[in-house]
């Protein structure tokens, strides 16, 4: 394990992480980490194409737990999977698996945005008995498919993937106009989108590009069916808490089904759009501590 120091600068205000650099499945991982490691750890989990920056705001914020975010596989500083390897739900289990075998953390706490939240209930169902509470913002469990609907989503995966095969990635002229185009496609704010291309752009002749690995947008065929999900959420035993925004992905969503089948959860519905954890990380925060110290 490597650590050095990070610092970043964010609307005037210096925010300290230091960087782990971990090996898993021979694939570099890219992590930034907050707080005392003497402290029971929590695994940060972020969303599709994002980074490990997406808890840069409210990472010192969690006061009781030593916070690591990695950047996941594919996305930010952190290595692409090799050509022959697709991205799924299963590929970054595997990969924060080992990452977890190689910290030794014996029990953690999970807390995952958009993706990170499916991949951190995924997580938490696999090693119920090691998990000590579950945060999802913005979104509950993987995504799900009919299981009639399974032929029609494998020949989009297969479109899509000869499609892309021989995509570039694009050159963005400038920061600013990534920063302007991640805004716009993401709806999130300006602070938000800036902080977040920090570490994903790259500098290359004519301009940046992402460092995400353009095969995650290749269309997935492997989500999970209606019936595995609840049995994925029936298989999490630990208090789980979603912090839901108002104007967020699950906006107008009824959620009573699957909360039905999780044994200790509870829901908060807060002002915001999808990275409200990025635009007021206070206000989670102090939803966040008091359930982790419960």
């Amino acid at each position: 394990m490597i650590f050095d120091y990070y610092f970043k600068y964010v609307v005037g205000v210096v925010l300290n992480s230091q960087e782990l650099v971990l090996e898993c499945e021979n694939v570099v991982l890219r992590c930034q980490t907050w707080g005392d490691p003497n402290l029971p750890p929590l695994l940060a989990l972020h969303g599709w194409l994002d980074n490990s920056s997406s808890f840069m705001p409210i990472g010192e914020l969690i006061r009781s737990h030593y916070v690591v975010a990695p950047d996941l596989v594919g996305h930010g500083c952190s290595q692409h999977l090799p050509l022959n390897m697709v991205y799924t739900l299963e590929t970054h289990v595997v990969m924060l698996l080992c990452m977890l075998d190689k910290l030794n953390w014996k029990t953690f706490a999970v807390l995952g945005h958009s993706l990170g939240g499916g991949i951190g209930l995924a997580i938490a169902a696999a090693l119920s008995s090691r998990i000590t509470h579950v945060i999802m913002l913005d979104k509950l469990g993987p995504p799900t498919l009919a299981e009639d609907g399974y032929v029609a989503q494998f020949r989009l995966n297969l479109q899509s993937r000869l499609r892309r095969s021989n995509e570039r990635h694009v050159i963005y002229t400038s920061q600013e106009q990534a920063i302007e185009i991640r805004r716009s496609m993401s709806n999130c704010s300006e602070k938000t989108a800036r902080l977040l291309a920090e570490r994903d752009l790259m500098p290359v002749d004519g301009g940046f590009v992402s460092r995400s690995d353009r095969r995650l947008q290749f269309k997935s065929h492997r989500s999970i069916t209606e019936n595995h999900y609840q049995r994925l959420l029936e298989a999490v035993t630990c208090p789980t808490l979603l912090i839901k925004a108002e104007s967020g992905m699950l906006k107008g969503l009824d959620l009573n089904q699957e909360a039905s089948y999780l044994h200790d959860f509870r829901m908060i519905d807060v002002a915001g759009i999808h990275h409200v954890h990025m635009d007021e990380p206070e206000h989670i925060a102090s939803i966040i501590n008091p359930f982790l110290n419960q």
